[in-house]
């Protein structure tokens, strides 16, 4: 009997689904948002995606704001590339 990766509902011979920034965007909001809402904290999203967040988190009685990112896993690390900007008049 073939045997399946737990995430994975498919063969491992079959090509992998292309997803595009969108659909990772997506899944990486909506795996922080599991993660914070296990954790104990109330989670909110913006009304229109004009902000420059995509969650609002209470914790500790503080209200933060978040960008969620994608970021690949190797070899069970996850490599996130920052950077800086700064814009100030």
């Amino acid at each position: 009997m073939r045997e399946f990766h737990p995430l994975l509902v498919r063969p491992r011979r079959e090509p992998l689904l292309m997803l595009g920034p969108n659909e990772k965007g997506d899944i990486a909001e909506a795996e922080i948002t599991a993660a914070a809402i296990r954790a104990g904290c109330t989670v909110s999203r913006p009304l229109t995606d004009h902000p420059p967040y995509d969650l609002v988190i209470e914790a500790g009685g503080r209200l933060l704001r978040v960008q969620c990112k994608w970021a690949p896993l190797k070899k069970g690390v996850v490599h996130v590339r920052l950077r800086t900007c700064s814009h100030s008049p």
